[in-house]
């Protein structure tokens, strides 16, 4: 049904030319008359936290429609006076908005959408690019270029993308996305899907030569050469690769590769099977502590490559513009992209 909206608020710690690439958006639109973009203090707190500032606090009644960040609009929906309707996050995960919500019972009974346009094409250029930069020595020949050393002997033999095999878990739209770009680059894809899923016959990826269920994934992993996490952060998801999971990896030596999010495997578990040679290295964007601790032994392991979760990342123009055509979608009673389910947590 469609929702008569003449105001809506950005509340974000991302807010630098937001509000005014939204009001641009509008009046490009023939609607920078008829809705108003107010913009909302953000308050930091000591240990980092932010929450709306004092003096924004008296409009938390008036916010029924909302552009922030996941870990501020669980704030205003637990606030006693939230009179909340919708909400846009600019980003694609949601776990901080879910531990928000647990600790309230209070029921969501608002629209969440998240922004995930761009993030699939920037992950499948991330594995890509790893995947090539890793199996042609590219940081070899980087160090080889300081010390001005043309020797070959370690360099030449390589394999071609056309010979290796991906295994992908999490086959949303960015899990997709990777697999197509893998299938371009004609490498054999692998998925894994939810036993459920798996039974309701959701097997029929475009990109995927072959799915399987979760409770095979133990065959998935003997068969890969490179190994995708796309998963979310959701506690069906924690620890789902920890313990000794990964062990049928060592038939082919496996290279681990995660821009999901780090709950997926423990860090403990993840350097067991790395100094165990299950695996054949790592590649690594997210962590369970981010920033990753300087401590941490895998920032010193052999064949592991950190990334300080820059695989995708979200700009204020992708942002603003998915967040306009949800609004026009909202305001004409069409459906809108990337609704969250509160149940699945994403």
């Amino acid at each position: 049904m469609a929702q008569c909206v003449n105001r809506v608020y950005i509340w974000s710690k991302y807010t630098q030319g937001l509000p005014d690439l939204v009001r641009n958006a509008l009046e490009k639109n023939g609607d920078g008359d008829e809705i108003e973009v107010v913009e909302l203090a953000v308050k930091k707190n000591e240990g980092g936290s932010y929450s709306l500032a004092d003096e924004s606090v008296q409009h938390i009644h008036e916010l029924e429609y909302l552009f922030t960040d996941p870990d501020l609009v669980g704030q205003i929906f637990c606030h006693p006076n939230s009179q909340i309707k919708w909400a846009q996050v600019g980003m694609a995960g949601c776990d901080m908005l879910m531990a928000e919500l647990k600790k309230t019972q209070k029921k969501p009974n608002f629209i969440l959408t998240r922004r995930s346009e761009g993030f699939p094409v920037m992950m499948g250029e991330y594995v890509i690019g790893h995947i090539i930069a890793r199996e042609r020595y590219f940081p070899k020949i980087f160090e080889l270029q300081k010390e001005a050393n043309f020797d070959t002997a370690n360099t030449r033999v390589y394999r071609l993308l056309d010979t290796l095999t991906v295994g992908i878990i999490g086959l949303g739209l960015i899990g997709t996305e990777v697999a197509r770009y893998c299938k371009a680059m004609n490498m054999r894809v692998l998925g894994i899907v939810r036993d459920e899923r798996y039974k309701a016959g959701e097997t029929n990826y475009v990109h995927v030569d072959c799915i399987s269920p979760l409770s095979q994934m133990s065959s998935v992993l003997e068969s890969c050469d490179y190994f995708v996490s796309i998963l979310p952060h959701v506690p069906q998801t924690t620890n789902l690769l920890s313990g000794d999971v990964l062990q049928p990896c060592s038939h082919k030596k496996t290279v681990f590769v995660n821009v999901g999010r780090g709950n997926v495997i423990d860090d403990d578990s993840l350097v067991k099977a790395i100094e165990k040679g299950w695996l054949g290295g790592a590649i690594l964007d997210v962590f369970n502590e981010e920033p990753l601790p300087p401590s941490s032994p895998l920032w010193t392991l052999p064949d592991v490559t950190i990334t300080p979760h820059v695989a995708a990342i979200s700009t204020r123009e992708s942002a603003t513009a998915s967040f306009i055509y949800n609004l026009n979608a909202l305001r004409e009673g069409r459906p809108l992209k990337n609704v969250v389910d509160f149940d699945k947590g994403y």
